[in-house]
């Protein structure tokens, strides 16, 4: 049976999802320890309630008996923390629902068609980049490259002309939480794919490795992700295209302005989409802000997440907001347990986010929405 509600206004739900996510940010600025989250969270969810009031509380309804809830949103609501939204009971959303996204109706049809883009494609083992060495010189770099070539066939590719390359964007600096992570998923990643994963980290986390993979069957990027919002530039500008202002950092990006022949470490989803993922089954973008983008009304958000699902992917983990390092792992951590244990990528990302809620709960009295509720899953 379909139902139909009407939600109302456009203008009024945009601005209650930016009110939301300025107060997630916010009140996290305010918290310089444990006993700061009680009332931190207390004040992320006023906008999160009144957002919810506007886009879940009409929805009620006609959701009861359900457990999973696919979305496809449009315009503001694509960057809308759904997993935030609280509920009467005072739970969030989460713990009631997994949730998953979907950009058009061809993400809720698991096709058998002989023309399924990579479907009879060999996949190769699991992939995972952590913990770049962002101040790699170029010279080490071409020695790097040189060696993976020598051991393991991976060549280099020429360099691109980018955009961003002449941005200043400060200097990218280590994230230890993700060499942490990539430990902790690497036996989950061998268990699920019946094989050990590939991961290269801090010299090796190159962006020619990248761009030389061919349909891993599964790819996590743990490091700095970034997105630019657009400059006042016209739509003829190559600044005007948001894949060129949305990208991933990895070795030697501080060290761009060398002007290696060798690619810079600054991958934008441009150069994504020129990659070989057809079939992969998951990426997992574990790196700040990879869910946002530049918003199409009845398109949905240009930005990392689709320049991935462009490439090939069948589902992609992203984030909606700067994520701390320390607690992202543990999360990745559970997430990558559950889908070794047989979980669907849905079921695994609600999981892990229910079992963070519940732990912070437990140690300090609160759960704030951005320690779990950055990712999001589109696809299937």
């Amino acid at each position: 049976m379909l139902n139909v509600v009407d939600l109302g206004e456009a203008d009024g739900i945009d601005l209650a999802v930016v009110e939301a996510r300025i107060a997630i940010e916010q009140s996290a600025a305010e918290m310089e320890g444990p006993k700061d989250e009680p009332e931190a969270e207390k004040n992320a969810l006023k906008p999160l309630r009144s957002l919810s009031k506007l886009v879940l509380e009409p929805l009620m309804p006609s959701l009861s008996g359900y457990e999973e809830l696919i979305l496809s949103p449009d315009s503001q609501l694509w960057l809308a923390p759904w997993a935030a939204l609280p509920l009467d009971n005072g739970q969030y959303a989460v713990e009631r629902w997994r949730l998953r996204f979907a950009t058009s109706g061809r993400d809720l049809v698991r096709s058998n068609s002989t023309v399924d883009a990579g479907k009879d494609r060999p996949l190769t083992k699991p992939v995972v980049f952590a913990d770049p060495d962002y101040d790699l010189s170029g010279q080490k770099r071409r020695s790097a490259v040189d060696s993976l070539k020598k051991g393991q066939g991976v060549s280099t590719l020429d360099s691109i002309e980018k955009p961003l390359a002449d941005v200043d964007a400060g200097k990218a600096k280590r994230l230890p939480g993700t060499a942490e992570e990539a430990r902790l998923i690497t036996p989950f990643l061998a268990r699920l794919a019946h094989e050990p994963p590939t991961v290269y980290t801090g010299e090796e986390a190159l962006e020619d490795v990248l761009k030389t993979l061919r349909s891993p069957r599964v790819l996590v990027l743990s490091t700095h992700g970034f997105y630019t919002p657009a400059p006042f530039v016209g739509d003829d500008h190559p600044l005007g295209n948001p894949l060129l202002r949305c990208g991933v950092l990895l070795a030697g990006c501080n060290e761009r302005a060398e002007g290696m022949a060798v690619d810079d470490g600054i991958v934008t989803g441009m150069e994504i989409v020129g990659c070989d993922l057809r079939g992969t089954e998951l990426v997992v973008l574990s790196a700040c802000q990879t869910g946002v983008g530049q918003v199409h009304d009845g398109e949905g958000v240009a930005g990392l997440r689709q320049a991935f699902q462009l490439a090939g992917a069948k589902a992609v983990v992203s984030t909606l907001w700067r994520i701390p390092d320390a607690e992202t792992a543990t999360l990745m951590g559970e997430f990558f347990s559950e889908l070794a244990n047989g979980r669907d990528k849905a079921e695994a990302l609600q999981a892990a986010q229910v079992s963070q809620i519940k732990a912070r709960r437990a140690d300090g009295g609160a759960a704030h929405p951005l320690f779990w509720a950055a990712f999001t899953v589109t696809g299937n």
